[in-house]
C-alpha cells in the first residue's frame, strides 16, 4: 500500500512533510544530530507514514497537534512515540520487517 499520504491536506501528509523537512534541516545544519538510534526510528516511522494508512486515534492526535502549532521538533517525538507504542500506522504483521529478507535461495545450476 505505498503511497498512502492521500490528500495534501491529510494528517499523514502533512506530518510527512514537515518531518521530511525537519530531518534534512537537521541533517544539513547539524549532522551528528541526525545518528543515532533515535534517529534511526525516526526515519522508520516516516517511512511507515508513507507507506501505511495511519491509525484513526493517531489521524486525531496528529490533526490536533497540527492544529495547535506543535513544533517540528516535538512533532518528530510524538510520531516516534507513536510508532513505539504501535499507535502510528495500520501495519499486517507479515508487512513489517526490520531489516533485510531473503526472498529466495535457490540458486541457478548449469545441468
Amino acid at each position: 500500500m505505498a503511497g498512502t499520504l492521500g490528500n495534501k491536506r491529510s494528517a499523514a501528509a502533512r506530518t510527512y512533510d514537515r518531518l521530511m523537512a525537519y530531518t534534512q534541516r537537521i541533517r544539513e545544519t547539524t549532522p551528528l544530530l541526525a545518528m543515532g538510534t533515535e534517529w534511526e526510528n525516526r526515519s522508520r516511522a516516516i517511512e511507515e507514514i508513507n507507506q501505511h494508512p495511519l491509525k484513526q486515534n493517531a489521524i486525531a492526535r496528529l490533526n490536533r497537534e497540527l492544529k495547535a502549532g506543535i513544533s517540528d521538533e516535538q512533532l518528530a517525538k510524538l510520531v516516534t512515540f507513536l510508532r513505539e507504542h504501535d499507535a502510528l500506522c495500520v501495519i499486517n504483521p507479515e508487512e513489517r520487517q526490520d531489516g533485510a529478507r531473503i526472498i529466495c535461495s535457490m540458486g541457478l545450476f548449469r545441468g
